[in-house]
């Protein structure tokens, strides 16, 4: 280990009932207690993630949920040891210990990917490392991002309209050869959203953060039946017949994930 550098050795010791011995243990560097919620490349939504310290007692000393992006994030605390726990709708819970070191200024943060399972049969359920890009060393120029457009999963030509949407403020995008230019005051931003307007439809996404920019972007309208890849167990798609996507995959070996919008004029029952 790199002497100075705040690194956190995972060492995962307890999962659900179901899991093997083979898919309970895995090392790498993290200096920061966030990241993000997901099965299989679809963001998990309202996970409830629990921190305690690992001298055994079962109280949690912080509380947080993912968000509509699967997103967490807990406050600051102390090195040390402690145990997360995570808990989602209809999935195997989650449960491992690790040790907190020191993070110096010029550490690159790294945060957790956390991969849930629905049954031991759907693979290991374990953190992964994720990297938190930091506002203060983005570049001053605008971004540019490839994005594509699909319906049913065909590519499609389409001159959408598009806007940035920064609490109550839009900002109108530029899309020009298959290109989304993100201007330099969105990027800045620890979050924001995204409003589309596709062939009559009304799409928005929510929960979007500079660490989705560094990606290629596909905008798709999928209708019934839905792929199985599209959904999330997050949702209910009762009296839905289509559904928005949003899916980014980060550029090299990241992997990626699908925001999902439903359309608000469709009835639920």
């Amino acid at each position: 280990m790199r002497r100075g550098a705040a690194l956190v050795t995972f060492l995962l010791l307890l999962c659900a009932t179901g899991y093997s011995q083979g898919c309970i243990w895995k090392d790498f560097p993290i200096n920061r207690i966030a990241g993000r919620v997901m099965y299989r490349n679809l963001i998990v939504a309202d996970a409830e993630l629990d921190l305690l310290r690992e001298s055994g007692t079962t109280k949690a000393i912080l509380k947080v949920r993912s968000d509509a992006s699967g997103r967490f994030s807990f406050p600051a605390v102390r090195p040390g040891k402690y145990v997360l726990s995570v808990h989602a709708h209809d999935m195997m819970p989650l449960r491992f210990a690790f040790t907190l070191s020191k993070r110096i200024e010029k550490d690159v943060e790294r945060g957790i990917l956390i991969r849930l399972t629905i049954t031991s049969n759907d693979g290991c359920a374990q953190p992964e490392p994720l990297e938190i890009p930091n506002a203060s060393a983005r570049n001053e120029t605008d971004l540019r991002i490839p994005l594509a457009f699909e319906i049913d999963g065909t590519r499609i030509a389409a001159k959408p309209k598009v806007w940035f949407v920064v609490g109550s403020r839009q900002f109108k995008a530029r899309v020009e050869n298959g290109v989304l230019v993100v201007p330099m005051n969105v990027v800045q931003q620890d979050e924001f959203g995204l409003r589309v307007t596709l062939k009559g439809n009304e799409m928005s996404f929510k929960g979007l953060t500079a660490n989705d920019l560094n990606a290629s972007w596909i905008i798709g309208i999928d209708n019934r039946p839905f792929e199985k890849d599209d959904i999330s167990l997050s949702y209910d798609y009762t009296g839905l017949s289509r559904v928005y996507l949003l899916s980014i995959k980060p550029v090299g070996e990241g992997i990626g994930w699908v925001l999902i919008s439903r359309p608000r004029r469709e009835a639920y029952k």
